[in-house]
C-alpha cells in the first residue's frame, strides 16, 4: 500500500456511516498486508487503524519507525 492509498482510505472511513471501517474499503492484498504488519508489530498494542496511519506518514508499517 502506498502512503497515498493509506490516506484515501483514512478520507473514506472518517464519512458517515462508515466510521473507523478500514477494512471495507481495502483490497484483498492491503488487508494482508495490515494483517502481516499487525502479526509483526513488536508490540501487542496496535490497531488496524494505527498501521494505516503509519503507511500514510511514511514510516514502517509494523513498527511505527520513519526510514532515514
Amino acid at each position: 500500500m502506498t502512503p497515498e492509498r493509506a490516506r484515501d482510505l483514512i478520507r473514506a472511513q472518517s464519512q458517515f456511516p462508515y466510521w473507523g471501517n478500514y477494512s471495507r474499503f481495502m483490497t484483498a492484498d492491503e488487508r494482508d498486508q495490515v494483517m502481516e504488519a499487525f502479526r509483526t508489530a513488536p508490540s501487542g498494542n496496535i490497531s488496524v487503524a494505527a498501521i494505516v496511519h503509519r503507511i500514510a506518514r511514511g514510516a514502517d508499517p509494523a513498527t511505527g519507525e520513519i526510514p532515514a
